[in-house]
């Protein structure tokens, strides 16, 4: 009997857990009937998961790590000086990166955890500690302090033409290192088994400095200067010859590039520089008895011949990398077809174009006509000049004369074309940045003036004989076009002036000053000359007086001939 109530009792017990299975079974049916029910149970599921893995410490940071990451600044100094340390390696959660001159670093994503810090420099106790990114609040910005193992040296670093400091310029001795900061100024660590010590400056857009530093100089910042990369070109006739030479430009490691050959003369020698210094277009007799035209590569000290005969050659100058130049037969008799052309040499393709060729016919003195290309000028992208003729008394006919716009593809245009009387002609005087004054004069002495500028030529009725007499500026275009720099005789001195592309907006840089224009370096430097014999530079953005004055490139060789008006390449005033 009780045996018989103890299996009933049992069979009860399952009937009971079976009740309930099926209702359990029942619950997560419903839960998961619906896509919305479904949907809701899995979330709360995964969330139910994660505050039970994120309340334990040991699996909390491995968990949100693999999603929750930080950007981490830091800072490190030096732990006797408080000075930022530059140039240090920084490692954190497996992120590196190094400090900038302020001893600042960044590390980029960082995962949330707890982690070894390590920072490590050339000269310095390396130093490692405990850091935590946490999930919640900022992280710990306390400076990293480092030991130095040898000297401190304080250095500090200016441009040797601006004199500004010079900041992110790297300074390396041996295989300590360090950046100079907004200020210029860097702290280095050098053994100090060693009074001297070899080190070099170097930053992008700079010339590579070697310099010398002392492990005693521990009390104040030892100074050096950094120059901009490039060189300058000039003429030196130092050695006896006329030397094409270049320069730093602070005038450092002068050499020569092309050799003189003793048979280059004063009163035809130029050179002329393009805007952008990449070329230079040298006149010069150097092996015969003529002057040559030549193309000068100013990255591989190239010597190009570009035209060369029995002839005289004019510059007018440097269009983009087109140089312009006339050329006069000096064969024949000057009434020869074409005896003069008017030429541009693309420097690229080593190509010459025939811009314009001169006319020109007859026998004798008594019996000739003859075309003459004059006052040729560069604007912008083209090439303004005029065009007009001579001829004897017994010469009748329909001439004209005329001003002429052409491309130096040999495209031409006439700007304005008259007729001409025996005794008339006609000139242009360049007087402002893209602007001519142009005067046709009849047989009577009368003037009808007319100002061309954007390729319009307009009437100028209240222009006088005076002003298109007067002496101009000659407006030197800065490289990028968007500025011009020239100077005005005042009180018996030069006062200089730079201005936008018209000339208009100007700031005066000098006054009463002994220099002239000769150029630009880049968009950032002018160029100037003093006593017709001395090369300077100075930068753009700097007023010149007693305190900042242009530091002296070198002394050079000027040649007889200038150019006025011309504004479009360097060296030719």
């Amino acid at each position: 009997m009780e045996s018989k109530n103890r299996v009933e009792k049992h069979k009860n017990k399952l009937r009971f857990n079976k009740g309930h299975v099926s209702k359990a079974g029942d619950f997560v049916k419903s839960l998961f009937s619906t896509r919305k029910r479904k949907t809701i149970s899995i979330s709360a599921i995964v969330f139910a998961l994660l505050i039970i893995t994120v309340s334990i410490p040991f699996t909390r940071y491995a968990v949100l790590g693999l999603v929750v990451k930080k950007d981490v600044t830091l800072k490190v100094v030096d732990q006797s000086l408080k000075k930022p340390v530059s140039d240090a390696a920084v490692s954190l959660g497996g992120v590196e990166g190094k400090t900038d001159s302020s001893g600042t670093v960044v590390l980029k994503d960082v995962s949330v955890g707890v982690y070894e810090l390590m920072v490590n420099k050339q000269l310095y106790t390396a130093s490692t500690r405990a850091y935590i990114v946490p999930v919640i609040g900022a992280t710990d910005t306390t400076p990293i302090e480092v030991k130095a193992q040898g000297r401190q040296v304080l250095v500090s670093i200016v441009d040797s033409i601006s004199k500004v400091p010079v900041d992110s310029a790297k300074l390396s001795v041996g295989r300590a290192t360090a950046i100079t900061d907004k200020d210029g100024v860097a702290t280095i660590v050098i053994p100090a088994d060693q009074k001297a010590h070899d080190g070099v400056f170097e930053k992008d857009g700079y010339n590579v400095r070697s310099v010398k530093l002392s492990s005693d100089n521990t009390d104040k910042a030892t100074e050096f200067t950094l120059t901009a990369s490039g060189h300058l070109f000039y003429l030196s006739k130092s050695t006896g010859k006329i030397n094409v030479m270049k320069s730093n430009l602070d005038g450092s490691n002068p050499e020569v590039v092309i050799t003189g050959t003793g048979k280059e003369r004063d009163e035809s020698t130029s050179l002329l520089a393009a805007r952008d210094w990449k070329y230079l277009a040298l006149l010069a007799r150097r092996d015969s008895e003529f002057d040559k035209v030549y193309i000068i590569n100013t990255e591989t000290g190239e010597l190009i011949t570009a035209d060369e005969g029995s002839a005289s050659f004019s510059f007018v100058g440097w269009s983009g990398h087109d140089f312009i130049y006339k050329v006069t037969r000096d064969t024949g008799e000057s009434w020869d077809n074409q005896r003069q052309v008017l030429k541009a040499y693309d420097v690229e393709s080593k190509k010459i174009t025939s811009i314009d060729q001169a006319l020109g016919s007859g026998t004798s003195y008594y019996d000739f006509q003859r075309e003459d290309i004059g006052n040729p000028y560069i604007l912008n992208n083209e090439v303004v000049y005029t065009k007009s003729w001579s001829r004897s008394a017994y010469r009748a006919g329909d001439f004209k004369m005329s001003i002429m716009s052409a491309t130096t593809d040999g495209k031409k245009r006439v700007i304005k074309e008259v007729v001409q009387p025996q005794g008339a002609y006609v000139n242009i005087r360049f007087y402002k940045p893209q602007e001519i004054y142009a005067g046709f004069t009849d047989p009577m002495g009368k003037v009808s003036y007319y100002e061309y500028e954007n390729g319009v030529l307009g009437g100028a009725d209240t222009t006088t004989d005076d002003q298109f007499n007067s002496a101009y500026p000659t407006y030197l275009v800065s490289p990028d076009a968007k500025r011009v720099f020239w100077s005005e005789v005042r009180d018996g001195k030069n006062s200089l002036f730079i201005g936008d592309k018209n000339g208009a907006s100007s700031q005066q840089i000098a006054s009463l000053s002994d220099y002239t224009p000769y150029g630009w370096y880049t968009d950032k430097y002018i160029l100037l000359a003093k006593n017709g014999s001395e090369l300077y530079i100075a930068p753009t953005d700097t007023v010149l007086d007693d305190i900042h004055q242009p530091v002296k490139v070198a002394n050079y060789h000027k040649p007889y001939l200038t150019y006025p008006g011309y504004g479009y390449g360097y060296g030719g005033q």
